[in-house]
């Protein structure tokens, strides 16, 4: 079935009020088309009224997971991140690529506790990891625009004891020189 008549139907399962047939289409579309940002917005729109149901948390998983550079996709992942935590009271259980995904979204966003409890969890859990140096660095960014100049100081000197020779471990050392400076003022 092509992608117009499928929304048709799916969008005329709604007017008869079968909401979970239509979203069973809106789903099968989503296979083919995991980027449609129009598409997941149907079925968001229909889940988040939802929010004990799995389909609210599949379709969370599934947003958690854009990793398109473009603004909206930045704006509806942090949105969704936010309707997660209000409407479950639960930090969202991501496994690995979500999880690096959503901590660099939320790094430009005013998550900053969560952001804190996933920055722990990188460290522990993908220590060993070759985005971790990149991630913990944009961690310390967001720190020091926050002046939180003593967490990144020590956030810091972690990204330097152990990953010293990467790029993110050599602007480390840079900008612990400048905090340190700026802490000392």
């Amino acid at each position: 079935m092509d992608y117009t008549k499928s929304i048709d139907k799916a969008t005329k399962l709604l007017q008869e009020l079968e909401i979970d047939d239509a979203l069973s289409v809106f789903y099968q579309l989503l296979k083919a088309h995991p980027n449609d940002l129009q598409l997941i917005d149907r079925i968001y729109s229909l889940e988040v009224k939802r929010p004990t149901q799995p389909g609210f948390e599949k379709i969370c998983q599934h947003v958690f997971g854009l990793t398109s550079s473009r603004s909206e996709y930045q704006e509806y992942v942090v949105r969704a991140f936010g309707d997660y935590l209000r409407l479950t009271q639960n930090l969202p259980e991501v496994e690995d690529k979500k999880l690096f995904n959503l901590f660099y979204r939320l790094g430009l966003s005013h998550f900053t506790e969560q952001l804190k409890i996933y920055n722990e969890r990188i460290k522990s859990e993908y220590a060993d990891d070759s985005r971790t140096p990149e991630a913990l660095k944009l961690y310390c960014e967001q720190l020091i625009k926050q002046k939180k100049l003593i967490r990144a100081r020590d956030e810091l000197k972690y990204i330097i004891a152990y990953y010293a020779e990467t790029p993110a471990g050599q602007w480390s050392l840079e900008q612990r020189k400048r905090l340190e400076m700026l802490i000392i003022k």
